[in-house]
């Protein structure tokens, strides 16, 4: 040890010994400072693709079971419109919506109108479908900013410039655009191709497969920022994690 006259430097008890304690104490506290600011800094980092892609399945299975009632409660209801007419007793449901008005056993007019009748029914359908994948979106995101998917695995929807932050507008847009290209112009298409539109229906379909695409492959590059994403000002972050202080680490 270096010796400053008769005392030894940080054992004295003038000013070596009190900028001992004092660097000893700022080091503590700088080391507790950095574990706080990389704890956040941590829950700012972009979410990966994989957890990403996880939480949309789980989401879109969401989708695909209500899409499943929908269908259910649908040819129910058609069903009903054929128990009416006793002479197509033996017909499905199926057999009605792809008729188009051409049933064996009723006259033209009275197969157009239960064929219309249908139609309406599957048009509801659809559209009910599309409506509830909005609510589930838009209530979610503005209850607590992640669907279910994103919940499991730890994701969050926040403003791109501040984190944790959400707004019922920013919450609206996003879950507009994401349900407009995750089932909205799949919708559009089935109802055109059931009505009979097989080429509107069919450049509906190209439009429905190029938007799911151009929502999902940003989220894949760069920043990380879906479609949805950039439209509503919205970014997906990791969940914040706690880091503990150096004092109360064992």
């Amino acid at each position: 040890m270096s010796q400053a006259g008769p005392y030894v430097v940080g054992d004295a008890p003038g000013v070596g010994g009190w900028a001992g304690a004092d660097a000893s104490a700022f080091v503590g506290a700088s080391a507790e400072v950095a574990a706080e600011v990389m704890g956040d800094v941590a829950a700012e980092v972009m979410a990966g693709v994989g957890r990403r892609m996880l939480a949309w399945l789980v989401d879109f299975a969401l989708v695909l079971a209500t899409a499943t009632l929908v269908v259910i409660v649908t040819m129910h209801r058609i069903g009903l419109l054929l128990t009416n007419v006793p002479s197509l007793a033996g017909e499905s449901a199926w057999q009605l919506v792809k008729s188009h008005g051409h049933l064996v056993g009723a006259a033209e007019g009275l197969g157009r109108s239960l064929w219309h009748s249908a139609l309406s029914d599957v048009q509801q359908g659809l559209g009910a479908l599309v409506l509830l994948t909005f609510a589930y979106q838009f209530g979610a995101l503005a209850l607590s900013g992640r669907t279910l998917g994103k919940a499991l695995l730890r994701l969050r929807v926040g403003d791109w410039r501040e984190p944790g932050v959400l707004g019922r507008r920013r919450a609206a847009v996003r879950a507009a655009v994401t349900t407009v290209a995750d089932i909205g112009c799949f919708a559009l298409a089935c109802s055109l191709l059931v009505g009979g539109s097989f080429l509107l229906a069919a450049l509906c379909w190209a439009l429905a497969v190029a938007l799911l695409w151009a929502n999902a492959v940003p989220a894949l590059l760069g920043v990380r920022r879906s479609l949805a994403d950039r439209l509503a000002g919205t970014g997906v972050r990791g969940a914040r994690r706690v880091t503990p202080a150096v004092g109360d680490r064992r």
